[in-house]
């Protein structure tokens, strides 16, 4: 009797420990409520930090990258005795060369006269805040560029020229860099975009584009002002700021002054004084 009663007692206890150890193996129904409470909450309060923290790795990557492309400059300077073209021609791009302009395929980086002095790697990867901004299958406008516009003042003879900046006399070749007095304040590359309709025309109500030069207040021809203000291409796509490089090879971060009409709503203006002290070489 007392050897069934010894097992009865240790099967009740048994039958308690499972009991036990399964209950406190799964969490309560308030118990599960309270963790997902918390992982919101968590959530809530990291995710703008990590935002934050992704945005500045675009910006630095894109900052980077602006530096490359002036270095790349600056060496084809030192060997040409002048800066890169901007433009040499509708198909001939200080970013590359195409066959056809209204065509595909977009042109080539190869053919960049900047492409030999950038070093062992010579890639160059649009900026990732404006690549997310970007069409697949958009019509053709400058496809090319990666999302960086260089200052065409300075990649040109557009101020000392008597052709006209469309002339490729004046297109040829860009500026010395022994001919610019203030090359800390003077821009060479910045962020730029723009936005097209359909038919890959400028349109400020269209879609991003990428645009390979940014445009300064005033467009020069033969030394002078010869047109109004033309439509913006700088890109303040980094928080409310455009990552621009300077001829002197600083990069910093500018906030945008002004616009034009409605491209500020697209974070596509100017920085700095309405004229063209920031972009002239003299």
């Amino acid at each position: 009797m007392l050897s069934t009663k010894r097992k009865m007692d240790e099967s009740a206890l048994n039958r308690e420990a499972a009991f036990f150890f399964v209950r406190k193996s799964f969490f309560t129904l308030n118990e599960f409520l309270l963790i997902i409470t918390i992982l919101c909450v968590l959530s809530i309060i990291l995710f703008p930090f990590l935002f934050r923290a992704r945005s500045a790795m675009k910006t630095v990557q894109c900052a980077e990258t602006l530096k490359r492309l002036t270095a790349a400059n600056s060496a084809y300077n030192d060997e040409q005795k002048c800066f890169a073209p901007a433009a040499i021609s509708e198909n001939y791009r200080w970013f590359g060369q195409k066959e056809n302009r209204g065509g595909e395929p977009d042109f080539d980086f190869s053919d960049s006269p900047l492409y030999k002095y950038l070093g062992e790697d010579k890639r160059i990867k649009t900026c990732p805040s404006l690549a997310k901004l970007l069409k697949k299958n958009m019509p053709v406008y400058e496809k090319g560029g990666f999302g960086y516009g260089y200052n065409e003042n300075i990649g040109s003879q557009r101020y000392y020229s008597q052709y006209d900046f469309w002339e490729k006399q004046c297109q040829s070749s860009g500026v010395s860099k022994k001919k610019i007095k203030e090359p800390e304040k003077t821009v060479m590359f910045t962020d730029t975009a723009t936005k097209i309709d359909a038919s890959g025309n400028v349109y400020i109500n269209g879609t991003f584009a990428e645009a390979g030069f940014c445009k300064s207040y005033f467009i020069f021809n033969k030394g002078t002002p010869e047109w109004g203000t033309p439509e913006p291409t700088i890109h303040f796509r980094h928080g409310g700021h455009a990552n621009v490089s300077w001829v002197d090879g600083h990069v910093s971060r500018e906030k945008m002054t002004f616009s034009k009409d409605d491209w500020g709503k697209s974070y596509i203006g100017f920085f700095g004084p309405k004229d063209n002290t920031l972009f002239d070489p003299e």
